[in-house]
């Protein structure tokens, strides 16, 4: 049984390995709004897989919200480490935006998911162009608010 209710008839899987707080507090070391959540996110969902598709609904429940689609969640252990550190290579500002931000999934277009280690919000990058700030929108005020505004595709 799932500690966190979280994701509940949207099909998924786990592909990270397990791992511990201090493991994760090792490779995010701030605090931020709802950094307790994503620890306890990455306790139990480590590389997490929507195997028939998922979508963070923006702005739930207000007219005009939209859907946006997640693939998965990064395992914390490799893969968000190896996109963090290749992401400061494309440019300056790309640079300073992974200094700043940590990447935690991707849709199926290779689009990302990136949390603020400061205040907390989660950000959209769309890669269809070159890194600018207009290809960076924030989505959701933490990381908490947006795995609850996930639902099946």
């Amino acid at each position: 049984m799932r500690k966190l209710a979280l994701f509940k008839g949207i099909p998924l899987e786990i592909i990270g390995r397990k791992v511990n707080r201090e493991y994760i507090h090792s490779i995010i070391p701030n605090d931020f709004k709802a950094k307790d959540f994503l620890v306890a996110f990455y306790l139990e969902y480590n590389g997490l897989y929507f195997t028939e598709g998922a979508q963070f609904i923006e702005n739930k429940g207000v007219d005009g919200d939209y859907g946006i689609e997640i693939e998965l969640f990064y395992r914390i252990e490799n893969k968000l480490p190896e996109i963090w550190e290749a992401t400061k290579e494309i440019s300056p500002e790309a640079r300073l935006f992974a200094e700043r931000n940590f990447p935690i999934g991707r849709d199926s277009s290779g689009n990302e998911f990136w949390v603020d280690m400061f205040d907390g919000s989660v950000k959209y990058i769309e890669w269809e162009y070159d890194f600018t700030k207009e290809s960076v929108s924030v989505i959701s005020s933490d990381f908490k608010e947006f795995c609850m505004s996930i639902e099946r595709l």
